[in-house]
């Protein structure tokens, strides 16, 4: 996989991902909310950057998966990363956020050959 790098060093786009369905406790959840009420995007802007706030993805919280200890709540985090993949098209399109790299899923022959996220 090629990754294109183009800098916007100062430039910053802020998504929320509000979730803890990957972790084994609740809690992360609230990451982005804390970071927000401890001045994260005022710190930012104090240090010469421009951010633009696209606010937080809809709440993914743990439950505990006895059967898929493993592989904990696939679900739920497919979810939210198609969450994340909208907010952050979104940035793209409007000219606020460059892509560093894309995760490429591989599709079975004949598909589609653009990335995606599993549905």
């Amino acid at each position: 996989m090629a990754v294109k790098i183009v800098r916007q060093p100062k430039k910053i786009a802020l998504i929320g991902a509000c979730s803890s369905a990957a972790a084994f406790l609740a809690g992360t959840e609230k990451a982005p909310a804390a970071l927000r009420s401890a001045g994260l995007v005022e710190k930012l802007k104090n240090s010469g950057f421009e951010v633009t706030d696209y606010g937080d993805c809809p709440t993914r919280l743990f439950a505990d998966d006895e059967e898929h200890r493993r592989a904990r709540n696939l679900p739920a985090i497919v979810a939210g990363l198609n969450d994340l993949k909208l907010h952050a098209e979104v940035a793209i399109k409007s000219g606020t956020a460059t892509p560093i790299s894309t995760p490429l899923l591989p599709r079975p022959q004949g598909e589609s050959t653009e990335w995606s996220l599993p549905a």
